[in-house]
């Protein structure tokens, strides 16, 4: 979920220490596992957030193949780019950025995503559906 190992770890260890200590709250509701990957899940969010991380955008500048070496001004517009996506994420309501990344970040199914959330399959479309339209509002003056 965080693709860099060293919070891989940090995040691992959370999880294991609230598993420990919030194991009395465990209904079996769900399966463990799903219990487990919830807590995960909200933690790696609740980092991210903090640390106000961003999907990278290379893509947009290094099509497939071709060499990784940007630019001062390559740099200089993905960190541009990157800074009006983080703000513009950061500005959706929590109900739409976190079905968002759990999709498009963690490449998670509706149907794994309403799990976690724990609301039906068809809010989650509806919430991932409304925030692509906010974001692509917000993010209209980049298309030029």
């Amino acid at each position: 979920m965080s693709r860099n190992s060293a919070d891989a770890a940090e995040i691992t260890q959370e999880a294991f220490c609230k598993v420990y200590s919030d194991f009395h709250q465990f209904r079996g509701d769900a399966s463990f596992d799903t219990w487990i990957y919830r807590i995960v899940s909200n933690i790696a969010v609740d980092r991210a957030r903090r640390s106000r991380r961003l999907l990278v955008l290379e893509s947009l500048f290094w099509p497939c193949g071709e060499s990784r070496s940007p630019s001062a001004e390559q740099e200089l517009l993905l960190s541009e780019l990157q800074e009006e996506v983080r703000r513009a994420m950061a500005s959706l309501p929590l109900k739409f950025r976190i079905p968002m990344v759990l999709r498009y970040i963690e490449e998670l199914s509706y149907e794994q995503i309403s799990t976690i959330l724990n609301c039906p399959p068809g809010t989650i479309a509806a919430r991932i559906n409304r925030a692509r339209k906010l974001l692509a509002k917000k993010l209209a003056s980049l298309r030029r």
